[in-house]
């Protein structure tokens, strides 16, 4: 083996050995790096409707079992990447005791984040516009559609009421996501009874943009004010499963849904008007919390979705 002792000569190796090395490196590709996330938009917002074969709130239809349709739009400012503030409107077709042309809901809160954690916090107001109907039942248990002495009034003539709300919800990975509620009304459809609604949910999600989701809730409901009765309302549970697919900006739901309370009680609830026929003693029954299977057709999209 030949070694030099040249410190000329060394050198010179030395750099040979170094440019044939940096001339290695040049001839690999190197990847490029990922480009940074889009920042969320200072202003957004979504809009979306949903047709409905039934439309069932907390396990109680409000389309007296009939189709529905809804449509809402959302403004949207993000304060921060993880704070964003909102408001807007939904209006859906309904068919209530005071037959009231259209429900319209005016939202609005704040949506914090913490990596995998979500809230929402705010309040929303429900209000049936044009009530045209209201029953009063006198003592004898017989029905009117006007006042009469004695008697007392099934529903307010105005069923409009507001509710405070906050909703949580953790994103265990890309598949599984659960999540709570809590809605507070201090004056339930505007009759004097407080009430509180508390719920657990789950949702799965599967391959091919299919999903099974599921809610678990109580209904609290306290008593009215003494012109209505006083009428102590019915607490109750409810829930609901389904499965459902997303395609782009639709999702089909399917979905099962009940509650445990008894005709008689749904009644007292809902005052249902099948329960007090007019001009007859009230037979105080009503299907309108009865178990339930509900298809959902609905489109969401929002200003991000058109970038």
């Amino acid at each position: 083996m030949f070694v030099t002792k040249s410190p000329v000569l060394a050198a010179a190796a030395i750099l040979l050995l170094s440019a044939s090395a940096q001339a290695a490196d040049l001839g690999k590709k190197k990847e490029p790096a990922p480009p940074p996330a889009p920042a969320a938009p200072l202003f957004d917002w979504a809009v979306g409707g949903k047709a409905m074969s039934d439309y069932i709130s907390r396990g109680v239809t409000q389309s007296n079992h009939q189709p529905a349709v809804t449509a809402y739009g959302e403004l949207r400012f993000n304060v921060h990447e993880n704070f964003q503030l909102y408001a807007g409107g939904q209006l859906w077709s309904v068919k209530l005791p005071t037959n009231p042309a259209v429900e319209a809901d005016i939202f609005a809160g704040v949506r914090p984040t913490f990596g995998p954690f979500a809230f929402d916090f705010g309040a929303i107001w429900y209000a049936y516009l044009n009530n045209t109907r209201q029953y009063f039942i006198d003592g004898t248990g017989v029905t009117f559609l006007t006042p009469v002495p004695g008697g007392v009034p099934t529903t307010a003539k105005n069923p409009g009421w507001g509710e405070i709300y906050g909703k949580a919800s953790y994103t265990w990975n890309d598949m599984v996501t659960v999540g709570a509620n809590v809605f507070y009304a201090p004056n339930w459809t505007n009759v004097g009874a407080d009430a509180t609604y508390v719920s657990g949910t789950l949702k799965v999600n599967l391959p091919n943009n299919f999903y099974v989701s599921g809610e678990f809730g109580r209904q609290f409901l306290g008593t009215s004010k003494a012109a209505y009765g006083p009428t102590k309302y019915v607490s109750y549970n409810t829930w609901n499963a389904g499965v459902g697919y997303t395609y782009k900006i639709a999702t089909l739901d399917l979905r099962y849904s009940g509650t445990d309370l008894t005709r008689a009680q749904c009644w007292i609830n809902t005052s249902d008007p099948r329960g007090n026929p007019v001009g007859v003693v009230a037979n105080g029954r009503s299907s309108w919390c009865g178990h339930r299977f509900v298809a959902t057709l609905s489109v969401d999209i929002s200003g991000k979705d058109l970038k």
